[in-house]
């Protein structure tokens, strides 16, 4: 249930943000005390079935073809900003790339993929890219998956990423598709209450396709395309998987939408590309996934 000291508040670049914002202290304490150890609902699993680990890693392989597509060389350097379990980094570091990670905590890497704890940094995101710009340190491609609507201030973060890219780099954003098309659709037809997805201080910034971009772009970032995630909210629509009237119902319709893309995975990754990019022309999709690049 949300705190009743949060409300919701609209930044001037069109995103929702939790209102008030945590200090960096109350964040920290949330990350290692609470959200990684101590069972809460966004913490990680103890185990995960191979199914789970193919739809992690179906991320990365998708990454890896785009970046055949975008990229000048087979191999490079990865950052990767709040790289949770290192799963994702995992998949590069095998394929030979030069790995960096950063996580507020590194209970994830330990558990998983410890083999990578030299190659992981654990500390404050601003602080971490500070020490990166002055270096002058730059990276070909940079992941952030699940970041923007967890920190404090995701415009500034994004401002110090693009200090560490270069005119060939990359970078992958995905995040939740919140205040939808969609889901103001299953408003306005009664299917769900106004915002049952508003969890701070887990989720501190909610992102539509039209606000990322509008936000992206005033940084200076160019959006080489969008895609939109699988669509697991068709569920909301029957009310035998309706998830949020019955949370046990989450369950399977999350191993469900593993499955959609196993299967889709199973067509070609080209084929499910291009299925993700008209899912976004739509504005549909769960989650939003952005690849961009700087603006020449």
């Amino acid at each position: 249930m949300v705190p009743q000291k949060y409300s919701r508040k609209k930044h001037e670049l069109g995103f929702y943000q939790a209102d008030p914002t945590p200090s960096q202290e109350e964040l920290k304490s949330f990350y290692e005390n609470e959200y990684f150890q101590s069972g809460y609902k966004g913490g990680y699993k103890k185990k995960y079935s191979k199914d789970e680990i193919d739809h992690i890693e179906n991320k990365a392989k998708i990454s890896e073809y785009i970046w055949g597509k975008f990229g000048d060389k087979k191999v490079g350097t990865l950052l990767d900003i709040g790289a949770g379990e290192g799963f994702f980094s995992n998949y590069f570091f095998q394929k030979n790339w030069n790995v960096v990670l950063c996580d507020f905590a590194s209970y994830g890497v330990e558990n998983y993929n410890p083999h990578l704890l030299n190659h992981f940094v654990c500390g404050n995101f601003y602080e971490f890219l500070d020490e990166k710009i002055k270096s002058s340190e730059t990276y070909d491609f940079i992941n952030m998956d699940a970041i923007l609507e967890h920190v404090a201030d995701p415009v500034l973060l994004l401002e110090k990423v693009r200090e560490v890219m270069t005119k060939q780099s990359l970078l992958r954003v995905r995040l939740p598709n919140d205040y939808s098309c969609f889901q103001n659709f299953l408003f306005s037809q009664g299917i769900i209450g106004a915002d049952p997805w508003f969890a701070p201080p887990e989720h501190l910034n909610y992102f539509t396709f039209s606000s990322l971009e509008q936000c992206l772009k005033s940084k200076g970032f160019k959006i080489e395309f969008f895609l939109g995630m699988i669509p697991i909210e068709m569920y909301l629509l029957n009310e035998n998987s309706h998830y949020y009237k019955d949370k046990k119902k989450g369950k399977g319709a999350y191993k469900a939408s593993c499955l959609f893309e196993e299967y889709m995975m199973s067509q070609g990754i080209e084929n499910y590309v291009e299925y993700m990019k008209a899912a976004a022309k739509c504005n549909f999709g769960r989650r939003i996934l952005a690849y961009v690049s700087l603006e020449k």
